[in-house]
């Protein structure tokens, strides 16, 4: 099933949620409404029974805001999330041990 933009972007704020901890967070380092980011993120339905999405204009607030690069937003990095969630249940020894194979793997690909 593909997702459309709407989808990745919602995915991809969650992310953003993860990241930077809280709503409160993204919408302070972006000037942008707590209460538009949440609607969103839960897919509120607004007054005309429609969900509330995420529009161009914002995705690209959020992504200049925070540093991410221009289109981040609209292409789903559900990958990551699951990287970062089993890195983050790794031991030291297990991440130096990871960080190790990588380094190796690219130094490499170099040659």
């Amino acid at each position: 099933m593909e997702l459309t933009v709407e989808e990745i972007r919602r995915r991809n704020l969650g992310l953003l949620i993860q990241e930077y901890k809280t709503q409160l967070n993204i919408a302070w380092s972006c000037k942008v409404s707590v209460a538009y980011l949440s609607h969103i993120h839960t897919q509120a339905k607004k007054k005309n029974g429609k969900i509330a999405t995420m529009g161009s204009e914002l995705a690209r607030k959020l992504e200049k805001g925070l540093g991410k690069p221009t289109g981040w937003m609209d292409i789903s990095h559900d990958n990551e999330l699951e990287i970062v969630n089993l890195y983050n249940e790794m031991t030291d020894e297990m991440r130096d041990a990871l960080l190790n194979q990588a380094r190796l793997m690219i130094k490499l690909r170099k040659e």
